[in-house]
Order: structure tokens, then C-alpha cells, then sequence
């Protein structure tokens, strides 16, 4: 089973010029990215990579020549610290980059053509045979992140070498640490990670903390590209393992434990159905409550499972309230929303969000581009009292100031309705703002929400590159739906 690589993939996170500063101001040469490795990863975006030469001299002043390269890492005693550099570069580089064409970009290489080249030339500085053992580990990540996979397995396997005598839930740290960065580095070694995640599995109940941690990392990783399936079997398997761990491991992992239960209730209720998936959270609450005395934190863990059960009762819902506005935008005088016999993405943020909402804004963009007309887009807002940093006394100025920039500037291809917030003021003179009555009614455990024809709530979470796929999907299922 192969599931996608992944990466953020952004060219903003800041409304600022792409440039890296490193030293000096260097040319840039776009790269272009290699293809998906499969066929749901093609529609995702890849953004450009610069090559910026030898931007990547880690603040040497001597200019480095190709003909008699100099060697630019010779204080570097120790692999990770030539990872740490990389890393760096790639940090400088995508920092500044635009948000709103963010997307989650499996199969797409995001590491900077001269971050790569500088990485791997610091890491020629070290070999397998000579690293002490104690940097094994380090060097294997280097090699990762370079790209030099059968290197960094062989790093290992000399690692497991020499830990072979060690206790057992020594020689698993390192497979722990192994199979979880390689969903973290870019591009994402999926198939490698499930292949180290099965060598942990054989340790046994030794091994089962990790081991559960391990499986739902890959669960979570799973959904995120739309694997449902696969989403499924691995927090299972964490759910297993959680069973072999000791009594004081589980007191110890209580968090990690809600954590798992969190991720499988999510993966069920997309692969069954969310009574399936609140019967699993029944069970949390019979597994998970006894570990803790009476008290606080007893009522805590029952707060937080409570909080997890509001997505998933959301979906399977029929009949959701009309939208409330106190105005409307771009609607053309039909303002019902969601629309009987229409399938519907209802999105809430507040009008101060402008910049940082740029991401949410590009994946509507990118449902209405390959939806077209089959999907409604809303997007619900409220006065706050200020509008892109401005204090705004009228809430009808705000309201068509939002109108204006949403419909008009943003071009959002969306219905847009504005709330009137009701506030008051607190001894200081400061406006507090109250609940609206979108979110009161919309307040579903994420942001956004997809409505079917019938009016059947399909999904629920963030409008946000990490969960694009899996709810693209669920949108397209509904759109192919008969009616």
C-alpha cells in the first residue's frame, strides 16, 4: 500500500518578495518539481524551488570557487549540526514565501536546490564506518534530508549493530525516531516509514508505547492525503499496541492515548460512519477515564473526549438553520443559503483574518475551479469594530468594507454573509464581542463545513492546506452523488 508523500507548499507566507538572504543577494533560477507519485497527488500544487547558487555558505566570507572549493564546513564536527544548517536554509527559504498558493503537496520535492547541494556536500565530510555510534542517529537524519536514503538505512542498520545487546525499548527508540522522521522529511518516504513501522511492530509489547505513537502518526499522515483505509488500519493498530502498554505508561501517555482515539474516531467516521466513530469515543471514555483519580483531571479528559465527539455527531446531520446575514454580498438577491438540492462548503472567519486567511482563500478558489458550478461557496464573517487594522465605529461601513475586499479585491467566487456583532464595553472602555448566531449554529468543530444536496452534513474541520484532500473528496463524492 502506498500512500503520498507530503509538504506544505507555499509561495507566501508573508506578502514579501521571494528572496533568500544568506551572505548576499544571489540570482534565482526556478526549479521545477518532479511529478506526483500518484495519480490523487497531480492535482495538488507544486510551487517553484530557486536555486540560489552558493547562498548557502553559512556565513563564510571567503567566496567558494566550483574549480577549488574550499571547505566550507570544516568547523562542523558533528553530522546533525550539518542537518541543523540544512534545515536553516530550507526554514530561510520557504519563510517568506506567499500563503495564499499554500498547498499540501505530497510527492513534491520542497527542498531548495542549494540547500540540497550544500547538505549533501556537508555530509560528505562523514562516513558510516568512521561516525561513532552516538552519531549514528544524527547521520542517518542528514542523510534523509539529503536525500540519500540507502545511506540513512545503512546508518541505521549499523546503529541496530551496535545496540543489539541493549534493552529492548533502547534498540526501539531509534526505529521510533527513524519511522516518524520520515514522514517529516520532504519529500515524505511513506512505503520506507510503514517498512521501519513493521520492524517496530516485531518488538513486541516492549516496545508498544512507541509503537502506538508511531501508528497513529502514520494514521494522521494517512488522512491527510485522503487514505481513509489506510487511516483506519494504522490507528487501530495503535489502539492495539496501547493495550500492551504497562499501567504507568498509560498514566504516563495519557495525553498521546487521547490523542489516538482522537485521530481513529476522525478516520471512522469517514470510513463507516460517525455513530461507528462516537461508539469509539464511548470507549475512550471506559478505557481512558480510570487512569485518572477523581478530580480535575478526571473532568478534563471528559471535556476533551466531549470536545472531539462535536465534529463527529456533526456529520451524518440533516437540516442545518439557514445562514444568518444582517447583509449579503454577491449573492444576487438570492440569499438562502445552504440551497436545497445544492452541494455546499460553508466557511467561517472573522473580517480581521485578511492576510492570514490568504490559504483558506486559495483552496475556495481551487473548489470553485474544479466545481464550478455543481458547489456554493459561503463564507460567513461579523463586524469586530475594526477592519485591516482600522477602527470602525459603523458596523454597516465594516460590513461593506468586508463586501468591498472579499468580492471585489479578494474575487472570492462566494456568497458572502455579514453578521452585525453584538458587544459591550468593559470598565476600560474596551469592546468585548459576543457570540453570533453563525457561530452558535455553525460552531461544528472546525471552520468549514460541506453540505450535501439533501442537506446532510458530509464534513466537518479547517479549511486549511493539511485537510484540503481528504474534504476535496468528500466534496467531489457529493457532487457525483444522484440527486
Amino acid at each position: 500500500m502506498a500512500f503520498r508523500d507530503t509538504q506544505y507548499r507555499t509561495r507566501h507566507p508573508m506578502l514579501r518578495p521571494v528572496m533568500v538572504v544568506w551572505g548576499a543577494l544571489v540570482a534565482l533560477l526556478v526549479m521545477p518539481f518532479p511529478a506526483p507519485l500518484v495519480a490523487q497527488s497531480s492535482k495538488l500544487l507544486t510551487a517553484s524551488t530557486l536555486d540560489v547558487g552558493d547562498a548557502g555558505n553559512f556565513g563564510k566570507t571567503v567566496p567558494r570557487s566550483a574549480e577549488s572549493p574550499t571547505d566550507d564546513f570544516v568547523r562542523y564536527r558533528f553530522p546533525d549540526q550539518c542537518e541543523q544548517a540544512m534545515r536553516r536554509l530550507v526554514s530561510e527559504y520557504w519563510r517568506d514565501k506567499r500563503r495564499d498558493t499554500v498547498r499540501y503537496a505530497p510527492a513534491t520535492d520542497s527542498v531548495p536546490t542549494f540547500a540540497l547541494r550544500e547538505g549533501r556536500r556537508c555530509a560528505s565530510q562523514f562516513s558510516i564506518a568512521t561516525t561513532p555510534v552516538r552519531e549514528l542517529f544524527g547521520l542517518s537524519q542528514l542523510y534523509l534530508w539529503t536525500q540519500q536514503d540507502s545511506l540513512a538505512r545503512a546508518a541505521l542498520d549499523r546503529l541496530m549493530q551496535a545496540n543489539a545487546k541493549r534493552l529492548p525499548a533502547e534498540r526501539a527508540w531509534p526505529f521510533y525516531e527513524f519511522t516518524t522522521s520520515l514522514l517529516a522529511v520532504t519529500p515524505v518516504r511513506d512505503t520506507l516509514a510503514l517498512a521501519y513501522l513493521r520492524r517496530l511492530d516485531a518488538m513486541g509489547p516492549a516496545a508498544a508505547t512507541l509503537r502506538m505513537l508511531a501508528h497513529t502518526q502514520m494514521s494522521q499522515y494517512a488522512l491527510t492525503v485522503n487514505d481513509r483505509a489506510t487511516a483506519e488500519s494504522e490507528a487501530r493498530a495503535a489502539l492495539a499496541a496501547s493495550h500492551q502498554m504497562s499501567m504507568n505508561d498509560r498514566i504516563d501517555g495519557l495525553p498521546s492515548l487521547v490523542g489516538m482515539y482522537s485521530v481513529l474516531s476522525r478516520a471512522v467516521t469517514f470510513t463507516r460512519s460517525s455513530q461507528a466513530a462516537l461508539a469509539i469515543l464511548d470507549t475512550a471514555i471506559t478505557d481512558l477515564i480510570p487512569l485518572r483519580p477523581e478530580g480535575r483531571l478526571r473532568s478534563g479528559i471528559q471535556s476533551m473526549i466531549g470536545e472531539m465527539r462535536i465534529p463527529v455527531r456533526a456529520v451524518g446531520t440533516k437540516g442545518l438553520p439557514a445562514v444568518h446575514a444582517d447583509r449579503w454580498y454577491g449573492t444576487n438577491g438570492d440569499s438562502v443559503r445552504p440551497r436545497s438540492g445544492r452541494v455546499t462548503l460553508l466557511v467561517f472567519s472573522s473580517t480581521s483574518c485578511s492576510g492570514a486567511c490568504y490559504e483558506t482563500f486559495a483552496i475556495m478558489r481551487r473548489m470553485h475551479a474544479r466545481y464550478g458550478d455543481q458547489l456554493d461557496l459561503v463564507f460567513m464573517t461579523r463586524t469586530e469594530g475594526i477592519f485591516r487594522n482600522k477602527l470602525v465605529t459603523d458596523p454597516i461601513i465594516e460590513a461593506d468594507s468586508a463586501g468591498n475586499y472579499y468580492t471585489r479585491f479578494m474575487r472570492l467566487p462566494a456568497a458572502l454573509a455579514v453578521e452585525i456583532t453584538p458587544f459591550h464595553r468593559i470598565a476600560d472602555g474596551r469592546r468585548r464581542n459576543e457570540q453570533t448566531s453563525n457561530e452558535d449554529t455553525f460552531a461544528l468543530g472546525g471552520q468549514g463545513i460541506v453540505v450535501d444536496r439533501a442537506g446532510v452534513v458530509r464534513w466537518t474541520g479547517n479549511v486549511q492546506p493539511s485537510d484540503e484532500a481528504l474534504m476535496s473528496a468528500v466534496i467531489g463524492e457529493a457532487v457525483a452523488a444522484k440527486p
